[in-house]
């Protein structure tokens, strides 16, 4: 996630069973405050998956 935009890299067969792109980009329209709870989830969601987030604090990366 860098700031309100949320790369997504799906598996071949997730990407299947989803029917989604195996890249998804999407745009996040909401507020800071929900910006800054997206952030918090997901850094604790992605514990020990490759990632970057941006937060107020600056860039995190895995």
């Amino acid at each position: 996630m860098i700031d309100r935009e949320l790369s997504l890299e799906f598996g071949e067969r997730a990407a299947a069973t989803f029917g989604f792109p195996r890249d998804c980009r999407l745009h996040l329209d909401v507020d800071d405050d929900a910006i800054r709870r997206v952030r918090a989830a997901l850094l604790e969601i992605l514990d020990c998956a490759c990632f970057v987030v941006d937060t107020a604090e600056g860039r995190i990366p895995s």
